[in-house]
């Protein structure tokens, strides 16, 4: 009993003492990886919040270059945030204890501290305004990555010291297999499988923690990738030479390039034009070189030649590539220059309509003034016997009025054109007419010639206006071209317009009718394309003062749209300029009918009410008239028109009223008259009305009893004017 007994005590003591050896082994294992893995998670715990403050350091860095070329409300917010982001992280890492063996690394908390001062400050500056609504968000961008730039080498350098702390972690794991020799000393193999297999179970955990970082590392690459493909800005990357090293698709397509390979490897000059390429480099590398980065509008060629406008983003990278972010501007900038067109040329508009209404009144009273001469150059010659040099006299007064009353129109055609009915002309006689008068104005050096001036091109415009928009053509012309040696075309009929030539269209044509294009090109400097509009406003003018009033194509502009027609105008600095005129085609003017009577004798001896305010003309008018035969009575206005009329009820025949007078217009005395019933002729003689509109308005035609007579008349336009009133049904 006692040897069992002791050998199951032996047994006992040995099982014990063996049991008491492997606990303290398992003991001092556990202690020492328990310090071992405190040390390792603290290191660890310092790598990962590192990575993130590094993470969150360069998303604000893209968000800076996002918002620099994209200049968005959202890009902007989105940097706001990513700014945001990364004050949190840095305040949360030197205040978190799973930070501590971040902290505990040397240099992180001076360059955490430095780091947070300086975006402290910068959020000071930037104050609480959301970025997008700053006074200049164009500079937050660089002025955030100025912030930054100073402590990148830090960081990265961080970064390497944390991975280089991850010696420290194995130097732990070679104090475990020291615990476990002590183990084995003491407990044998036990402890010392107990140590292989935390051995394993720590490298097992290493690896899967590793193999996390690089998959999220392989993610947000991935991400970013994508990001770029998916941009529909254009980007693309070049290297130190300037040759492309990668594009997305967006680039691709903007250029109509098939694939990647087409183009990688190939200088970024090769999609721009030669001119366009050396611009580009003159301008863009002195400040890429100086700034570091250029921003700007280019028109580059796609593959089959065509141009595309570009606004373009540069930033020069520290391997001394460049990083190009390109976006399509074709359709915003031509609805740009349409938009300014139009507006430009409801100028014009507003321009003319202006220098209209004050050519009215000016035409009003020069027509009274025209008149009243007429009406006393006709009692001069009327009274002066033949071939006496009164009469000549008089005569050389009347031509001098009929010339003045031709200026008149002139003028007015700034506004309106004041015609009674369309006339015509031929534009081959004109443009040989024209043709002969230039070439005698014209210096040795300037070339004029002619093309397809052929007779039968019967266009809606007088000779006078023909003539005058032949001439203001010309002579713009040549005083483009100056001293210089150069050709003027004048040609009837279409052709293209020179490829690239920037061009206008003044006017439009009516639908449906049949134009003649008349052109005139010279090969003078040309016109600036901001101008080709603002040419055709009164007053307007690029030669030197005292050269030119800024009238005649003005003129060329109220003539043209104001027969339905239209103007192309196209020019190019240092080639020259042309204007495509389509006028409306007509039918030749006949000759006018022989009338049964003689208009200048009064078919009867009338009582005749003259309301005119012009004091000087409605004597001079009353004489005339009473000289005639008629029986003469003056008022100056239409209300005094009125009341003699109602005093003096059935003892006036006619009734000769003005249009403009004080108080009332004649037309409305009109249609107070036939409102109350009374059926009396009237002739309406003015300057400037417009017998359309006032036949629209029911004042004129055949059973109004109302004839219409342009100021200033002869005495025997006024008495036909006046039978055909009386002779009315």
């Amino acid at each position: 009993m006692f040897r069992p007994r002791r050998g199951r005590i032996i047994w006992a003591a040995t099982a014990l003492l063996a049991a008491l050896y492997v606990c303290a082994a398992l003991y001092v294992v556990e202690q020492v990886n328990r310090a071992g893995d405190h040390i390792e998670h603290g290191v660890r715990a310092g790598g990962w919040a590192l990575s993130e403050l590094i993470r969150d350091y360069d998303g604000l860095t893209i968000a800076s270059y996002r918002a620099d070329s994209e200049r968005s409300p959202a890009a902007y917010d989105d940097m706001q945030r990513h700014l945001g982001v990364l004050r949190n992280r840095i305040d949360r890492l030197g205040a978190d204890e799973t930070a501590a063996g971040l902290r505990a690394v040397d240099g992180v908390v001076p360059t955490l501290n430095a780091l947070g001062t300086a975006l402290a400050a910068l959020h000071r500056r930037l104050g609480t305004t959301a970025i997008g609504e700053l006074a200049t968000p164009a500079e937050t961008p660089t002025l955030i990555r100025r912030t930054l730039a100073p402590f990148e080498d830090s960081l990265r350098d961080l970064q390497r010291k944390i991975l280089l702390s991850d010696e420290g972690a194995a130097e732990h794991r070679e104090l475990g297999q020291a615990a476990a020799h002590l183990g084995l000393l003491l407990g044998g193999m036990f402890a010392l499988g107990l140590a292989i297999v935390g051995l394993a179970i720590g490298q097992a955990w290493r690896t899967r923690v590793l193999k996390r970082e690089a998959q999220a590392a392989q993610a947000q690459t991935q991400r970013l990738k994508l990001a770029i493909g998916n941009s529909s800005d254009g980007i693309a990357l070049t290297d130190g030479d300037g040759c492309f090293t990668q594009m997305n698709d967006a680039h691709l397509k903007m250029f109509g390039i098939a694939s990647p390979g087409a183009i990688v490897g190939r200088h970024w000059s090769a999609l721009y034009g030669p001119a366009e390429a050396e611009r580009l480099q003159n301008d863009m590398i002195p400040a890429l070189r100086r700034d570091h980065r250029w921003h700007g509008l280019a028109i580059g060629l796609t593959a089959a030649g065509t141009p595309v406008e570009q606004e373009i983003s540069l930033t020069l990278l520290d391997d001394g590539g460049i990083l190009c972010i390109t976006r399509d501007v074709t359709t915003s900038r031509v609805e740009q220059r349409a938009r300014r067109l139009l507006e430009e040329q409801l100028l014009v508009a507003q321009k003319m309509e202006a220098v209209g209404r004050l050519t009215s009144g000016f035409a009003h009273d020069f027509n009274n003034v025209l008149a009243s001469i007429q009406g006393y150059a006709e009692i001069l010659r009327d009274d002066a016997p033949e071939a006496s040099p009164p009469r000549r006299f008089s005569e050389q007064i009347l031509t001098a009025t009929k010339r003045g009353r031709g200026l008149v129109e002139r003028i007015l055609g700034f506004g309106r054109p004041a015609r009674d009915h369309v006339e015509s002309c031929d534009l081959g006689a004109a443009v040989e007419e024209a043709i002969g008068l230039l070439s005698g104005a014209l210096p040795p050096s300037i070339a004029l010639t002619s093309e397809g001036a052929v007779p039968g091109v019967v266009v809606a415009l007088s000779s006078d206006q023909a003539m005058q928009v032949l001439m203001n053509l010309g002579v713009n012309a040549k005083d483009a071209l100056g001293e210089h040696q150069g050709t003027i075309r004048i040609a009837i009929g279409e052709a293209p317009l020179p490829p690239g030539w920037p061009h206008v269209l003044i006017g439009r044509r009516r639908t449906g009718t049949d134009c003649a294009c008349l052109r005139v090109e010279d090969s003078g400097e040309g016109v600036a394309e901001d101008q080709l509009v603002r040419i055709f406003e009164p007053f307007f003018t690029t030669k030197a003062e005292g050269s030119g009033t800024g009238l005649g194509l003005a003129a060329v502009h109220s003539i043209v749209t104001g027969c339905g027609g239209e103007i192309v105008l196209a020019s190019k600095i240092g080639q020259g300029t042309r204007f495509d005129l389509y006028l409306p085609l007509s039918t030749p003017d006949l000759p006018p009918a022989e009338a049964d009577t003689d208009p200048a004798v009064p078919r009867q001896k009338l009582r005749v009410l003259i309301a005119e305010d012009d004091e000087l003309l409605s004597e001079a008018l009353g004489e005339a008239l009473e000289r005639q035969g008629f029986t003469v009575h003056v008022v100056h206005d239409a209300r005094s028109a009125l009341a003699y009329l109602a005093r003096h009820s059935g003892q006036i025949d006619v009734l000769l009223t003005d249009e403009a007078m004080p108080g009332m217009r004649g037309s409305e005395m009109i249609r107070q008259l036939r409102s109350a019933g009374s059926r009396l002729p009237i002739v309406l003689w003015s300057a400037n009305a417009d017998p359309t509109l006032l036949g629209a308005a029911g004042l004129l035609g055949a059973n109004s009893r109302v004839e219409f007579c342009r100021k200033p008349a002869s005495t025997g336009d006024l008495i036909a004017a006046i039978n055909r009133a009386v002779a009315a049904p």
